[in-house]
């Protein structure tokens, strides 16, 4: 992977800390790959991730399937990302079958980690009763 990225040298970008990468319900033009920093994911108003492992895929989503973005992306710290047009993407996958391979765990992982989150959400315990009362013996209790 790291060969891969030392031949997109040209593609890099810097983000200064607070800059949007990419927004929310935008067109999917790029795919960035993380070289240094950490980027902050953003989902209507509430960060649900953050970045900072080096060789990461961000924006894929949208570059893969042609769809608006699906989160915002934040720098969240000075960051230096290469940046792939969407029209190249293909392309780069097929001359960097380690890189598919890597996105394909990495979504992979992803999807199972969000199956788990839905499945601990299902299990647990219901919100505590609306009743002032109810609550501060629900409190107590717990």
């Amino acid at each position: 992977m790291e060969s891969d990225l030392r031949k997109l040298k040209n593609l890099e970008r810097d983000f200064s800390q607070g800059t949007i990468i990419a927004e929310e319900g935008s067109e999917g033009d790029e795919m960035f790959i993380l070289v240094d920093g950490k980027v902050g994911i953003r989902k209507e108003d509430r960060i649900i991730n953050a970045v900072d492992e080096p060789g990461s895929f961000l924006g894929e989503i949208s570059s893969l399937l042609n769809i608006p973005r699906t989160a915002t992306m934040i720098a969240a710290s000075r960051c230096k990302m290469i940046c792939i047009p969407a029209k190249s993407v293909d392309i780069f996958f097929k001359k960097s079958p380690q890189s598919a391979y890597r996105l394909s765990r990495s979504l992979a992982a992803r999807l199972v980690a969000s199956e788990r989150r839905e499945e601990k959400t299902a299990t647990e315990k219901p919100p505590a009763p609306s009743n002032p009362l109810s609550r501060l013996k629900a409190l107590s209790q717990g």
